[in-house]
């Protein structure tokens, strides 16, 4: 699996595709009710597998090594599509979402998104969550996608620069732009894209997407591991070492009390 740092995305991609995808069928670890985007939540499938490596991921060590972690195994587009309108009727929930990997790796992987749309209610709100990558590096892709006005693609932009986008993707700086490039391609082919981004990395005036962007913003949330990750990248300082706490004799300073403690 190629993951020194910085590594080649697409061809990562390419190697991620081929573990979490068989013929149609793609490798899915849990299928839940979650309480965000809006009061009655939305019902999400959390899928393997991701061509970037982010160090504030929330499912970093299993989009690390896809192919030993644990999975409800390989599920058709028929498969998710019924579990996902199993828990829609239990919950009484109409919002959908794609989340816990990158949906669009390659062609298999982006017409197996395509064919689960295809076999939901057509008057439900379908959400996917992506980095875009491979959609702005071969936007042939988006034909896939063509034609279906029940979905928002949720695209987080990791970067405004090189630099900064290599540290926290550990992927090639090189590759930070196509990012936009595949909004900007979405857009053009009349599917509808929201941006979301962490103000803390992202300066927007860098980005190119013009001042009436409405951003999604996202704030920095330290789960298991995060923290290191991002100390290890350079994208946080340590905090500094705590000097030990000094030892003393209380019966030798003249205004102790015995009472307390000497801090």
């Amino acid at each position: 699996m190629l993951s020194s740092f910085p590594f080649d995305p697409v061809l990562r991609s390419q190697e991620v595709e081929k573990i979490v995808m068989h013929g149609n069928a793609r490798k899915y670890y849990r299928f839940r009710h979650a309480d965000f985007y809006g009061p009655n939540g939305i019902i999400t499938a959390d899928g393997l597998g991701c061509n970037l490596l982010c160090a504030y991921c929330w499912n970093y060590i299993k989009n690390q090594t896809p192919e030993t972690a644990k999975s409800l195994g390989f599920l058709s587009p028929s498969d998710v599509s019924k579990k996902l309108q199993s828990l829609s009727i239990r919950h009484s929930c109409d919002k959908f979402r794609i989340s816990g990997s990158e949906p669009f790796l390659g062609q298999a992987s982006t017409l197996h998104i395509s064919s689960i749309l295809k076999s939901m209610p057509s008057d439900s709100d379908f959400l996917i969550e992506s980095n875009g990558l491979m959609l702005g590096f071969d936007p042939a892709l988006i034909k896939h996608l063509e034609g279906l006005d029940n979905i928002l693609i949720r695209i987080a932009v990791k970067g405004s620069d090189p630099l900064t986008w290599s540290k926290i993707t550990g992927a090639q700086g090189s590759y930070q732009g196509y990012q936009i490039k595949a909004i900007k391609a979405l857009r053009a082919k009349g599917l509808s894209v929201s941006v979301a981004i962490m103000p803390k990395f992202v300066n927007t005036e860098l980005l190119g997407l013009g001042f009436g962007e409405d951003y999604d913003k996202e704030d920095l949330t330290y789960y298991g591991g995060t923290k290191s990750r991002l100390i290890e990248r350079g994208l946080i300082d340590k905090p500094p070492k705590l000097m030990p706490k000094p030892t003393c004799n209380p019966s030798a300073i003249d205004f102790w009390d015995g009472q307390g403690d000497i801090t």
